[in-house]
């Protein structure tokens, strides 16, 4: 799946990052990055849209996400 067509997960977005996943887990908890939950409870499925982790990057940071 192209990361501008949907959503793509936790391990991608650290993929894309260049960061480690517990990295986007503080990033999430922060409330620096937008995601979207799916359930309760730790077997909730977390998504993320890939332009809204640029956008929110880049509004904190000055930084775009590497690709």
């Amino acid at each position: 799946m192209s990361v501008q067509d949907g959503y793509i997960t936790k391990p991608e977005v650290a993929a894309l990052c260049r960061k480690k996943p517990r990295t986007i887990e503080r990033w999430m908890e922060a409330g620096i990055i937008p995601y979207l939950k799916l359930g309760k409870g730790r077997r909730a499925t977390v998504l993320f849209k890939w332009p809204d982790i640029e956008a929110a990057l880049q509004a904190k940071f000055g930084v775009g996400g590497a690709r």
